[in-house]
């Protein structure tokens, strides 16, 4: 009985039932086709992006505009792979372009801060306030630039932490690269007592920095009583280092100058707290 009525349907006037079937058959070659497009575009994508990876690397670019141009290029691809797609599937180019517009004016009112995340990775890529490999300080955290891309840029953590920043985050931030110059000033403080010999005391520090044989001679180093505080004399040493010697000398210098002014017997002072107990039977 289903069968009957089915042929029935197909049997009404003015149905062409030999132009159905080859519209079928004909958006089936289409659907076939727009697959497999979409199959081997990806998998094209894909080699394309590793062949443009392996090019920057022999090209030597400066990784901060290839990891950002590696990502914009993997998804301007496969926007237009998805665009190729849809005019397998039949769909007119006037139709598209419409749709495009329509569609952008509502990506665009919605996604306003992706982008201004654009926008500010393009201005991170044009002035440079800092690139792949430097160390950076954004928004209270810190660590070394890993990658810039389109939209974001991710930050490895002293910790091997992983943070991602959104690009327009970063672009209208205060950011300081600990990484921007070759050299930087390791600058600590030595609180001695009150009772020390002021000569005596940069004496000892001097030699101890000038020993050190990561500190460089030029600029010279610097040593002075820069504050007479409330319970101590403070002094303050600058001296300059290779950028990738400052942790380094910093721990260095705040060990060896405990153990200095401990063998001179010079005094480090803290804070002390007197307690004295009182027995109110004794009293009475």
């Amino acid at each position: 009985m289903i069968q009957l009525q089915a042929m029935n349907w197909l049997n009404i006037d003015g149905f062409n039932q030999q132009l159905f079937l080859d519209n079928i058959i004909n958006f089936g070659f289409k659907l076939l086709g727009a697959l497999a497009i979409l199959v081997i575009g990806w998998f094209f994508i894909s080699w394309t992006s590793r062949l443009i990876k392996a090019a920057f690397k022999r090209s030597h670019i400066e990784p901060t505009a290839a990891t950002f141009l590696e990502s914009f290029t993997n998804i301007a691809l496969k926007g237009l792979l998805l665009i190729t797609v849809v005019l397998q599937l039949g769909v007119k180019e006037s139709s598209i372009i419409t749709l495009l517009g329509t569609i952008g004016l509502a990506i665009g009112m919605a996604l306003q801060g992706s982008l201004s995340n654009f926008a500010g990775g393009v201005l991170i890529l044009v002035l440079k306030p800092f690139k792949v490999g430097d160390f950076i300080e954004v928004q209270n955290f810190s660590g070394k630039v890993d990658k810039i891309q389109v939209f974001n840029s991710r930050l490895l953590t002293p910790d091997n932490k992983a943070i991602t920043i959104p690009n327009g985050t970063l672009a209208n931030s205060i950011v300081i690269n600990y990484s921007a110059k070759s050299q930087r000033r390791v600058d600590l403080a030595f609180n001695v007592s009150y009772d020390s010999d002021i000569e005596k005391v940069k004496q000892l520090l001097t030699r101890m920095i000038n020993a050190h044989p990561k500190i460089l001679k030029d600029p010279e180093p610097f040593l002075r009583l820069t504050a007479q505080a409330a319970s101590s004399l403070t002094f303050t040493s600058r001296s300059w280092v290779n950028a990738d010697d400052y942790w380094e000398v910093y721990f260095d210098l705040m060990e060896e100058s405990k153990k200095i002014l401990d063998q001179a017997g010079i005094e480090i002072p803290y804070n002390k707290l007197d307690i004295n107990v009182f027995d109110k039977k004794s009293e009475k």
